[in-house]
């Protein structure tokens, strides 16, 4: 195998490229090994979810790859040939068959592998059948979808920019028509499969960040099935998105624009999941923020949606838009009840509203709005935000100083 990495460049880069993945690895799994007492404890906590993801990967993935190329070597003994070279790389592997083979031998060797990631991912299930805590439900969950992705996705993609791998052959469609157009058929449906279940949020646990949140979540889960209270299912979609399980909330609240087209809260938080993980704002969130405005949300979360609004006409530079909407942000934050979580909304509201006067050259308005989301910042103690709004004072500052009137 390190003759081949060394003379190679494509398994050389590989190689390298897996090296640090072990490394990766090697560390989260000595880092999991000793906070392991608190790791099995519950709750799911944001800190572990991370973990977990990061584990499914660099520590579920390799023994994935093993058992592929494993697959391809089985399949090269059974039609009686040898294995010349078997090479495994913890994230990469090949295995260098030696023999007489047919063209439909040639087609189940190379499909065996496949069939061995498809089986180490059966095989997952069963450790998951018997997980006695979230956690490990949801590292072995996320496992189960590298996976899939691995065997049904990654590798053939592979295969299709660098015209290497065992796809080639699998679909070879002159020499092996017809297991090939089998394989074409088979392959779509358990992609159309995890499609599917993917987007059922099957793959998903929600973290919460204590017990006895996550105590809550588990009381109102066991009660929400047919449960007419509006507002209860409002509470668990939005523990589902804001624990990152946003397919499973997606699933929960498509029955509700359905029954209540007109509830502001119902347009909110599908507004906030439709953006969950997007770059910019699409325009299907922004048409929820307005329908939920339009039909009558107030307080912080309508502070929120105008932020978000105006956070958009920002980027698409409309700073006449964005002005328009922090305003009647700081308009409905005034009537919200007086907290920590108002405090933070005005804030931010009032960040933005300066970096808005500031681009359009208004220093004096931008001073003063800047300044009113420092207090705000310091009111709730938040060191992160006191520092964003340093910065764009300090910004302002310069500025100031060499605009001529």
């Amino acid at each position: 195998m390190l003759q081949r990495v060394l003379s190679e460049p494509i398994f050389l880069l590989f190689t390298i490229i897996s090296l640090f993945q072990a490394w990766r690895g090697l560390q989260l799994g000595q880092q999991i090994w000793r906070d392991w007492p608190t790791f099995r404890q519950p709750p799911l906590t944001p800190r572990k979810q991370m973990m977990a993801e990061q584990a499914a990967f660099f520590i579920g993935v390799p023994p994935g790859v093993f058992i592929h190329e494993l697959g391809h070597a089985l399949a090269v003994w059974l039609f009686g040939g040898q294995v010349l070279e078997f090479g495994f790389g913890f994230y990469w592997g090949y295995v260098l068959p030696l023999g007489n083979f047919t063209s439909l031998e040639d087609w189940f060797i190379s499909l065996a592998g496949t069939l061995g990631s498809l089986f180490y991912t059966a095989l997952l299930f069963i450790p998951l059948k018997l997980a006695t805590t979230e956690t490990s439900r949801y590292f072995l969950l996320r496992a189960i979808r590298f996976e899939i992705i691995f065997a049904l996705i990654y590798y053939p993609v592979l295969t299709v920019f660098l015209s290497i791998g065992d796809w080639l052959t699998i679909y070879d469609f002159q020499e092996t028509p017809i297991p090939s157009a089998i394989t074409l058929v088979v392959h779509i449906t358990l992609l159309a499969l995890y499609w599917y279940v993917n987007r059922q949020g099957y793959f998903e646990r929600p973290s919460h960040e204590t017990a006895v949140a996550a105590a809550a979540f588990e009381n109102l889960e066991a009660h929400i099935d047919n449960n007419p209270d509006i507002d209860q299912q409002l509470r668990y979609i939005s523990a589902l998105r804001r624990g990152n399980a946003p397919r499973l909330a997606k699933k929960q609240i498509q029955p509700l624009l359905q029954s209540h087209p007109q509830h502001p809260q119902v347009h909110f938080q599908q507004a906030l999941l439709l953006a969950v993980g997007k770059d910019g704002l699409p325009s299907k969130s922004a048409h929820h923020f307005r329908q939920a405005l339009k039909f009558g949300l107030d307080g912080a979360d309508a502070a929120v949606a105008y932020l978000i609004l105006a956070q958009d006409a920002v980027r698409r530079e409309k700073l006449a838009e964005a002005h328009n909407q922090l305003e009647a942000g700081l308009s409905f934050i005034a009537q919200a009840p007086p907290s920590n979580e108002t405090t933070a909304r005005r804030g931010h509201l009032y960040y933005w509203l300066g970096r808005v006067y500031r681009q359009q050259n208004q220093y004096a308005q931008a001073q003063d709005a800047l300044y009113h989301a420092l207090a705000d910042a310091r009111a709730i103690n938040d060191p992160e935000f006191i520092d964003f709004c340093q910065q764009q004072l300090d910004t302002l500052k310069q500025q100031s100083a060499h605009h001529v009137p």
